[in-house]
């Protein structure tokens, strides 16, 4: 997989600009393409604009939670249509549990080194290619009434 191919752009999801610049800055660095959304509403209509390979959410957001952000993306796109990671500061099992059953893909410490979060991504990326062989990823829905770009 050329992770310079701008078919496979990562979306990440943090109210928290700071590590939300530091984590595009990582991807870039690692030759990935990234969108950058404040919070969850921005994300999903960003969603509904462009095509993500793989979705990187905060678990700690204000306005509309790391969870609820999930479920609204899963009702868009069903688990094993879109890998969804979370991101929380502190491992939480009880939280990680709560994600995975809402169908996150994954679940990660933001504080990790870098690299592991890089390898958790390519990871997924590529069993997501492997699965669906090129198909594009379109939601099943459009919840917020925004057409798609094309």
């Amino acid at each position: 997989m050329s992770k310079k191919d701008d078919d496979h752009k990562i979306l990440i999801i943090d109210e928290n600009k700071k590590e939300r610049e530091v984590l595009a800055g990582t991807l870039l660095r690692s030759g990935y393409t990234c969108g950058q959304a404040t919070g969850g509403l921005q994300g999903i209509s960003m969603m509904e604009q462009e095509r993500f390979s793989l979705i990187l959410i905060a678990a700690e957001m204000d306005q509309m939670g790391g969870v609820e952000t999930l479920c609204h993306i899963r009702s868009l796109y069903p688990s094993g249509v879109l890998p969804i990671i979370i991101m929380a500061k502190d491992h939480d099992p009880e939280l990680e549990k709560e994600c995975k059953g809402f169908g996150s893909t994954d679940f990660t410490v933001v504080e990790q080194n870098r690299n592991i979060i890089i390898r958790l991504i390519v990871r997924h990326i590529e069993a997501f290619l492997k699965k669906n062989k090129g198909k594009k990823i379109k939601p099943k829905d459009n919840i917020l009434g925004v057409k798609p770009a094309k």
